[in-house]
């Protein structure tokens, strides 16, 4: 019986794993290595340079507007989304001013939820990726504007 325990807790390394690998795979890394509770893994796998970009990741171009906003990027690949559940409200909206620490949306990777907090205060000003969407470390999710006039109480 004390087999059984032990390969079921073996099968579940192993699922988990292969899920690494297939995020890394479909995110295009060509290296990745994590650290977790005493384990390391470390995944390299070779490059080739005349694939096609994935759907779904494919890099899209930055427009000037875009640069004249500060950026909020995913920490890590998985998928993203903006509510806490299906039924709850989004985090944020376009328009919503947000604070420094404030929870923006959440990112999902080896089934565990990450919360995604903004580095910096602002007015979100375009959402660029969709609820549910796979994206990639570093990719864009939200431009805000630090500069925007603050509404003055009274």
């Amino acid at each position: 019986m004390e087999n059984n325990e032990s390969m079921s807790f073996i099968d579940r390394e192993i699922e988990e794993i292969e899920e690494v690998i297939s995020l890394a795979e479909n995110a295009g890394i060509s290296e990745l290595e994590l650290e977790e509770e005493g384990k390391r893994i470390k995944i390299k796998r070779a490059v080739n340079q005349n694939s096609p970009p994935l759907e779904g990741l494919e890099k899209e171009p930055v427009s000037i507007e875009e640069n004249n906003y500060e950026k909020i990027v995913a920490p890590l690949i998985g998928t993203f989304y903006r509510a806490p559940s299906p039924d709850s409200p989004p985090y944020v909206e376009i328009g919503d001013i947000i604070n420094v620490g404030q929870t923006v949306g959440l990112l999902e990777a080896m089934k565990l939820f990450n919360e995604i907090k903004s580095e910096i205060a602002g007015r979100i000003v375009k959402i660029l990726v969709e609820d549910t969407q796979l994206v990639k470390t570093g990719q864009v999710l939200f431009l805000v504007d630090t500069h925007f006039e603050k509404p003055t109480s009274g």
